[in-house]
């Protein structure tokens, strides 16, 4: 009787209400104005949990980028998933928050790509076909030589082995690319699987490798969309002012929201140089330092231009007082600048933020100063 009880309270005070919630590229919860991506859909305003279908869309196209059923922020059941031209790009099975069976990946021009199994992960290949059509694995049997996209590196690999009888069999290979270099097709590891047993493997770090004692590589990894829209990985931007059913989020916070056009320094785009040019060290001072330093300032530039510091530089002083010349030279020489002109959002004037470095060569006798906004400019 009293377990009955708990469960009607509970399905009593649990609200699924609508919401439509905004992406950034990253899948983190942001305002519309910086938005890729586009959910609607329900949560139990108690848990903020996703509970039914939920539909994901690109801003950019309006099309459909991916729909499925979560219960209780559970994934249950088909998931399908789109390219911004709307064409189909893969389609399986969720079971408790799990792949599995077999899942179909498709190219953008809507052919068959790959038949794959999972169960959680990537089990093995039933069929490939090339961009023509054409098989090179058939019943799980064949050399299977395929892309797939990770979201977590943000990056493209080529994977390529053979299967027999739906078994690993054989060196696999796997090809990434290179931020270093800039190469595509690098590769990254090396992996010797029989009757889909992992027996050894090597991966590679540039010019140097390590051997494996277990499979590196995550073939079509999970996709870290989940794991940062369902636990609500958010930015600065996100706020209850504009997601109300999210009472956790904090109050909008003006300074940081996208403006129209940006704060300008005095005198323009020669301002960062008079700012340089009223820097000065003591001659004591320079004799004495042997490092470089490089130091960074958060500044404030209301909505008359009036530019403050914000950035709490006392307190970094104290723990490093060789620092304390170098910083008390850059605010004095922001504080003595005029005002600046005030960036702007629906024609008004507002507030906004920068972010100023500092970066002293004692060798070469120079300082080099750049600025950073805090803001996005709407289009």
């Amino acid at each position: 009787m009293l377990c009955a009880c708990m469960l009607l309270c509970n399905t009593a005070t649990a609200q699924n209400k609508f919401i439509k919630t905004y992406y950034n590229s990253r899948w983190e919860l942001t305002t519309q104005p910086l938005a890729s991506y586009v959910r609607v859909g329900f949560i139990d305003t108690t848990s903020y949990h996703f509970n039914g279908e939920v539909k994901d869309y690109y801003v950019e196209t309006s099309s459909l980028q991916m729909k499925g059923t979560y219960i209780d922020n559970i994934k249950e059941g088909v998931f399908s998933f789109y390219y911004p031209n709307g064409t189909l790009m893969a389609k399986g099975l969720y079971e408790g928050n799990a792949r599995v069976g077999i899942w179909e990946f498709f190219y953008e021009n809507g052919m068959l790509k790959d038949r794959l199994v999972f169960y959680k992960v990537f089990i093995t290949v039933l069929d490939a076909f090339d961009k023509e059509g054409n098989a090179t694995v058939r019943n799980g049997t064949g050399n299977w030589d395929s892309e797939y996209y990770n979201d977590f590196s943000n990056e493209t690999f080529k994977v390529q082995g053979t299967v027999k009888d739906t078994l690993m069999q054989g060196e696999w290979k796997f090809y990434g690319y290179d931020r270093a270099t800039k190469r595509s097709s690098v590769l990254r590891c090396r992996e010797t699987y029989e009757n889909s047993v992992f027996k050894s493997g090597k991966h590679y770090f540039g010019s140097t490798s390590q051997k494996l004692s277990a499979p590196k590589m995550d073939i079509y990894a999970e996709y870290v969309k989940f794991r940062k829209t369902e636990v609500w990985s958010k930015t600065e931007q996100a706020s209850v002012d504009e997601y109300p059913l999210l009472t956790f989020l904090p109050k909008i916070n003006y300074t940081l929201m996208p403006v129209n056009s940006l704060a300008r320094m005095p005198k323009g785009d020669n301002g960062i140089h008079e700012l340089g040019r009223r820097i000065r060290f003591t001659e004591e001072f320079l004799e004495s330092q042997k490092h470089n330093v490089t130091i960074f300032l958060k500044l404030l530039i209301d909505e008359h231009g009036n530019m403050s510091v914000t950035s709490n530089y006392k307190s970094t002083i104290e723990r490093n007082p060789e620092y304390k010349e170098v910083y008390e030279a850059l605010v004095k020489a922001l504080y003595s600048l005029p005002k600046w002109e005030p960036a702007t959002r629906d024609g008004k004037n507002v507030e906004s933020m920068f972010t100023i470095l500092l970066d002293l060569d004692i060798a070469k006798n120079s300082v080099r100063l750049a600025l950073k906004n805090e803001n996005s400019l709407l289009e």
